[in-house]
């Protein structure tokens, strides 16, 4: 009967402890970085904010909210009027996309986190990159400028599936707090392949 009253007693410091040392299961993080379309020779960035719970001691189920902004110009420079114009061709790709990510934890302590995680996406993307363009100079138009003539054969506005494979590390600080890095890879149906280098920001619960 007494070990019985000094299990109570001592039960709370026992779970108390226990509680301490388990690991948190949920991660929100924010994360922006670099972001390369098609080639690599579409810059842009990228920005996400991602949410994972894990379901067992290394493997976790999450969402990732992410939105890329790529641009770039054909330049064009003249004079007329003796004055010097820009008139360069300028052109924006954005999309954003919404993926569900399953992780698997390779490393996952207190202080350190690597985790390999992929999954499906769906993407909406609007972009007013041309597919071809030609220059014609005056000596070829009579005309005192150059003329851009530019033609689209792809959609301005496209929905994609697609898939995506991450690789992230996070350090772990006053045992809630995290930053890391992360990079990742995507390829989805409109042909469309995007490479991020991104820096994260995060909180465990």
């Amino acid at each position: 009967m007494k070990f019985f009253i000094f299990f109570i007693l001592l039960f709370p410091i026992f779970s108390l402890s226990a509680q301490k040392n388990e690991l948190p299961r949920y991660h929100l993080q924010v994360s922006a970085g670099r972001c390369f379309h098609g080639s690599g020779d579409l810059r842009g960035v990228i920005f996400s904010t991602d949410f994972s719970k894990y379901v067992k001691k290394k493997l976790s189920l999450g969402l990732s909210l992410s939105g890329t902004v790529h641009d770039g110009n054909y330049p064009l420079y003249f004079t007329y009027g003796n004055r010097e114009v820009d008139g360069s061709l300028r052109y924006n790709v954005a999309g954003i996309q919404l993926a569900g990510l399953i992780g698997y934890g390779i490393v996952r302590n207190e202080e350190h986190g690597i985790q390999l995680k992929g999954g499906p996406l769906l993407r909406y993307q609007s972009s007013s990159l041309p597919d071809y363009y030609e220059i014609a100079y005056p000596a070829a138009t009579g005309l005192p400028y150059p003329v851009i003539i530019y033609q689209h054969s792809s959609p301005q506005r496209t929905y994609s599936i697609g898939g995506v494979l991450q690789l992230h590390y996070n350090y772990t600080f006053s045992r809630r707090f995290t930053i890391g890095l992360l990079a990742g890879f995507q390829a989805d149906t409109e042909g469309d392949n995007l490479f991020q280098t991104s820096l994260s920001a995060g909180i465990r619960l």
